[in-house]
């Protein structure tokens, strides 16, 4: 996963993608910091308050999407040794992490329009 993400450039990718059928998921918006691995992550709680953003995704190359995503989440999830961990996130991390576990829901840019 995580080759590929940087192999892309892109901020995120969810194991789906690559044609495994398991719930994780690899966050890394910000190169400064360590990629994120998220292991059966699930929002818990969404903030009312929602903002649009234009999506890309590689799954669907090409095309951009306005989405509306809620601003802050709450999600639960496993990490890499397998430590169960509730975080809260903001602003453009919260949306990168919605469109991946949305990747394993079964959930694309498009079904969003």
């Amino acid at each position: 996963m995580l080759e590929k993400v940087v192999e892309t450039d892109a901020v995120g990718i969810a194991a789906p993608q690559l044609g495994f059928r398991l719930k994780a998921v690899l966050v890394w918006p910000d190169r400064t910091k360590n990629p994120l691995f998220m292991f059966n992550p699930e929002v818990v709680r969404a903030s009312d308050e929602q903002t649009d953003l234009e999506e890309g995704c590689l799954s669907v190359p090409g095309i951009q999407v306005k989405v509306s995503r809620a601003s802050r989440v709450m999600v639960t999830y496993f990490d890499e040794e397998m430590k169960e961990i509730t975080r809260t996130f903001t602003g453009f991390i919260a949306k990168v992490v919605q469109h991946e576990i949305d990747h394993i829901n079964g959930i694309l840019i498009v079904d969003k329009k």
